[in-house]
């Protein structure tokens, strides 16, 4: 795994920054991201019955104004720093009509965008308000929301099974009287079980204002969730056996998933391998049938058998195998989750999937039935995947293990050709979110932008085979992270934002000021930047002695080491800034892994 070791904050911010780029490539291939991506403007108030016939009105700010027979008088009003969360313009509406987005409203650096979902099955309205932090630094907000309801709390059942919250509890009903009414009860589902974060919820008996209240923290540049989930149920009886029966780890499989990866208060237990997501269970091998339904019990196949994969025809032990996505119903061709992290895709042979549910019936599963199958969390299949080895990502959908060996292609950039060298490398991204260039993401953080010119790349593969990979049918090439030493560096920025981390490889510059030429000994230098509007050539040097020489410099690129890594020339006119802590220059170069060449 990337250890990211020294005390150099900027080294661990590029690196951190780096390791992002990965999961940003994920994000992508998601036909969603955390906002609705298309539909149509939605002028407000928005009304959408649920599942189970009740109403919900949504306002302008993301409210629920009455519900049905006025069992709100305004439900899950957000406030940031007790300030209201309001908004003026249209919402967006998704295609199927069941779910607005609202935003963003804006608080400082933070914007903030609530997405309202009316289940048209199950019978809920889900709320996931996103927090963007803008800001260079992480921000810490304290959120309130407030339901007023339309009678009064005399009656509470929790998910404990208890009349007041305890600690483990993540929901409860509250209702105006134990029998029928014409209000509704109301189911309020704030986390999941084992969620790190849960709001407190806050009422009192006989009143009819209810509260969440939750800190939230903000990384610098990243947006963070909630969720939460409301259901009307009539009578006070069926709310209890709404509550009982509610799994919201299920619920959020409708969530998108670059959205649910960013939920704070709801944990989505799942492998997720690349691109692909397998739904699990703690207790139960899980199957999820096409319409959406979920069954629990015991796979019981021996093996696995697939064709037309990248490595030809495979048979994989059961124990091998975490779980499978089918792809194609009607050919059987599915991805296959491997407890190593591999992925395989291909044309399943071994149909049908022999599944034993837990109240004893067997049944036999084809590529028609189901969407996902997935074996239970064990220490032997667990919840996270650790990949501590080289892999290849295909644009197929397989992920590759390879047999860890010397690593190098030729990569032609901007300033010339330069070797790439696995042992320098965190990955190496074909598939990239613009398309055409590749880019190299080296292990200290620095991203080099250029074209892979080999047509092929050979990798032994650990199944046993070799094979020889199109360069087109890459999306990235992930390499074993090794220790680098800590030490200062200097970080360029270029104009295609790039970020080169290393150091200076050049004795020292010669700058031509408006009276005479100055030489600058790059050990000397703090920071160099561009200057303004002014000819390409022309720069500002700053000393660590805090001097300044302004003017051209005498030559039209300047010579960079990437630290471990190639020296590249760089244009003059695509830098934006070099920043250079003392010592970087002086740097010596970090020594490869032991044991490689």
């Amino acid at each position: 795994m990337l250890s990211v070791e020294g005390k150099n904050p900027m080294k661990r911010r590029l690196l951190a920054l780096a390791t992002l780029f990965l999961a940003a490539q994920a994000a992508l291939a998601g036909t969603e991201g955390i906002h609705i991506g298309s539909g149509s403007a939605q002028p407000f108030d928005w009304v959408c019955k649920d599942g189970a016939g009740f109403v919900w009105d949504i306002t302008q700010h993301g409210q629920v104004k009455d519900g049905t027979n006025d069992v709100y008088d305004v439900g899950m009003t957000l406030a940031v720093n007790g300030r209201n969360w309001s908004q003026k313009a249209p919402g967006r509406i998704s295609r199927d009509r069941r779910e607005v987005e609202i935003g963003p409203w804006s608080y400082g650096s933070l914007k903030v965008w609530r997405r309202i979902y009316v289940d048209g099955r199950t019978g809920y309205c889900r709320w996931i308000d996103i927090f963007e932090n803008t800001s260079t630094s992480q921000q810490s907000f304290t959120l309130r929301y407030h339901t007023n309801i339309g009678g009064r709390v005399a009656h509470t059942f929790t998910t404990t099974g208890k009349t007041d919250l305890a600690e483990e509890d993540w929901g409860i009903v509250t209702a105006e009287t134990d029998g029928r009414s014409s209000r509704p009860a109301l189911a309020h589902v704030f986390a999941t079980r084992d969620a790190k974060l849960k709001p407190r919820f806050q009422w009192t008996r006989n009143n009819d204002n209810l509260y969440y209240h939750v800190k939230i923290n903000v990384p610098a540049g990243q947006a963070v969730a909630l969720c939460f989930f409301e259901a009307q149920r009539r009578p006070y009886s069926e709310a209890k056996n709404f509550i009982r029966a509610f799994r919201p780890e299920s619920e959020l499989r409708k969530v998108p998933p670059a959205l649910r990866r960013i939920i704070l208060n709801m944990s989505y237990v799942a492998a997720v391998l690349g691109t692909l997501e397998l739904p699990r269970n703690e207790q139960h091998d899980v199957a999820i049938k096409r319409n959406g339904d979920e069954l629990l019990g015991e796979m019981r196949n021996a093996n696995y058998v697939l064709e037309d994969t990248f490595c030809g025809r495979l048979e994989l032990p059961a124990d091998r195998v975490i779980g499978l996505s089918v792809s194609d119903g009607r050919s059987g061709h599915v991805r296959l989750g491997l407890t190593d992290g591999q992925v395989l895709a291909g044309k399943l042979l071994s149909w049908p999937i022999d599944f034993r549910t837990t109240d004893g019936k067997d049944m036999s599963l084809s590529a028609g039935d189901i969407r996902t199958v997935a074996y239970r969390l064990s220490e032997e299949r667990p919840h996270e995947i650790a990949v501590d080895a080289p892999m290849v990502a295909l644009r197929s959908g397989h992920r590759l293990l390879y047999v860890d060996g010397e690593f190098s292609c030729k990569f032609r950039t901007a300033y010339g050709d330069v070797e790439l060298d696995g042992d320098e490398l965190l990955s190496l991204h074909f598939d990239t979110p613009e398309g055409g260039l590749h880019r190299a993401v080296f292990r200290n953080g620095s991203v080099l932008s250029g074209m892979v010119l080999a047509e092929q790349i050979k990798l032994p593969l650990n199944l046993q085979k070799t094979i020889a990979v199109p360069r087109q049918a890459i999306g990235t090439i992930s390499f074993p992270a090794g220790q680098d030493e800590a030490g200062p560096l200097a970080t360029l920025k270029l104009s295609n934002e790039d970020v080169l981390v290393g150091r200076i490889a050049e004795e020292s510059l010669s700058v031509r000021t408006a009276k005479e030429t100055v030489t600058v000994a790059a050990d000397e230098i703090a920071g160099l930047a561009a200057a303004g509007d002014l000819p390409p050539s022309s720069v500002s040097i700053t000393r660590h002695d805090g001097t300044k020489v302004s003017g051209k410099l005498a030559v039209q690129t300047i010579r960079f080491h990437i630290d471990p890594g190639p020296v590249v020339p760089v244009f003059i006119g695509h830098v934006v800034e070099i920043t250079c802590p003392k010592g970087s220059h002086s740097r010596a170069p970090a020594t490869k892994p032991a044991g490689r060449p």
